[in-house]
């Protein structure tokens, strides 16, 4: 085999292979922007979805209930020994009621877990931190109130329905504060739960400008 038959050999063998060794570089390459690509779509996905359920568990549960319902909202299911009046007035329809928004506060809570637990290498390792840490302080409220009668409860906690309130703002926000620095686009910014009810008790407060019963011409409100 002449040198220059063999030069052109070598040659021809080195360049197939940077040929070959570049093409497989740039499939990985893409294959690997695809599947980012994928990732970040079914993360915002991911996201949207828990802030519909994060607002669901909120918002479902708001202050008031929780206020006129007590910690008796998250016993589920009831037991007799600390939910008595469940089981001695079964008949009773404000109990029924009752009972039903309890069950379905629970089945929203489990909701919110077993999504969580199935979208673990989607969502950031930073959202689910912080869920975590807010959302199993919740959880043991519902341990506690499972735990204790009423009597016992406010003895040992007597501003548990301010807690939880609290504690349920600040899942919220914490978490989706979490989803808004991890999209890191410019533009958006979520308000907090605290800016939200601010702004709905302004629209409540308007209210206070109508008359009573309706108006005529001569009754137009006054800015």
């Amino acid at each position: 085999m002449s040198p220059y038959f063999l030069s052109a050999f070598i040659g021809a063998f080195v360049g197939g292979f940077f040929v070959i060794g570049s093409n497989w570089l740039k499939h990985c390459w893409l294959r690997k922007e695809y599947t980012q690509d994928i990732l970040i779509h079914e993360r915002i996905k991911a996201y949207n979805e828990l802030n519909y359920c994060l607002a669901e568990l909120l918002w479902g549960l708001p202050s008031a209930q929780l206020t006129q319902m007590g910690i008796e909202i998250l016993r589920w299911p009831k037991n007799c020994q600390k939910s008595p009046k469940f089981f001695e007035n079964d008949e009773n329809p404000q109990l029924k009621e009752e009972k039903e928004y309890a069950r379905k506060i629970f089945q929203k809570t489990e909701r919110l877990k077993k999504f969580m637990r199935s979208h673990i290498p989607i969502l950031s390792k930073k959202v689910q931190l912080v869920f975590w840490e807010d959302f199993t302080e919740f959880i043991e409220w519902r341990s506690i109130a499972e735990k204790y009668s009423d009597a016992q409860l406010y003895e040992k906690y007597p501003e548990y329905t301010e807690d939880i309130i609290k504690l349920l703002y600040r899942l919220y926000d914490h978490t989706i504060n979490c989803i808004t620095k991890d999209l890191n686009v410019k533009g958006f910014k979520c308000p907090s739960t605290g800016e939200l009810i601010a702004a709905r008790q302004k629209g409540v407060n308007k209210l206070k400008y109508y008359p009573k019963e309706g108006y005529g011409e001569s009754e137009i409100r006054k800015d």
